[in-house]
């Protein structure tokens, strides 16, 4: 059994696997998918399955869905198109920056253009660092500060002026996940500020300008 692989990122940690019995009749040879899966990798998510009998298939396509509705394209790897058993891995770099909960597909292309999809599966994505982000920066008087968080906790916000006064200082009780929360700059004078988020166990310092 040979492996085929693209690294969009990492690799290993959290699976869901399932046996998808999904068929395409080529010349009267059945290629055949024979497991699909999703597991987390650090920041990523690794997408493996198992073809058997390949024989005019052009690229395989991983895509990836935040609500199961609306796809977009992860990745492709060009098919081997031989007989016998083989295993393909791709990696979805931006999975953490998705959803919590990520919905998976695998298309099929044949040379003839014909499409296969194989049923849907889910990866629960867990975070593995808290992070914070403020954008745009420079600040609009309307900005956004998103704080991702591993676990629930109480979070200090405060604004400091380059002579290290507090400006402002707001608590918020925050649920694990990221939280995008309306910064409003329209009330600061112009010049450099720095944005202190703290919470449990950690603490993230953003310089900015107005």
């Amino acid at each position: 059994m040979k492996t085929y692989h693209k690294s969009l990122a990492g690799a290993a940690m959290l699976a869901l696997l399932f046996f998808i019995p999904v068929s395409h009749v080529v010349a009267g040879v059945p290629l055949q998918i024979l497991s699909f899966s999703a597991r987390q990798s650090d920041k990523s998510a690794l997408l493996e399955w198992k073809t058997e009998n390949e024989g005019s298939t052009d690229y395989f396509e991983v895509e990836r869905s935040a609500d199961a509705l609306v796809y977009t394209s992860v990745g492709r790897l060009s098919a081997c198109n031989t007989g016998g058993i083989h295993a393909y891995k791709l990696a979805d770099a931006y999975a953490e920056k998705a959803n919590r909960i990520l919905y998976y597909r695998l298309k099929q292309v044949d040379k003839d253009r014909a499409v296969t999809y194989t049923p849907i599966i889910t990866l629960s994505f867990e975070m593995t660092a808290n992070a914070v982000s403020l954008f745009p920066n420079p600040v609009s008087p309307q900005s956004t500060l998103k704080i991702s968080l591993v676990r629930s906790c109480q979070v200090q916000v405060r604004i400091i002026d380059n002579m290290g006064r507090v400006i402002r200082e707001s608590i918020y009780q925050l649920k694990d996940g990221t939280t995008p929360l309306t910064f409003d700059a329209g009330e600061l004078l112009r010049g450099s500020y720095y944005i202190e988020v703290r919470g449990m166990a950690f603490a993230r310092i953003i310089p900015f300008v107005k």
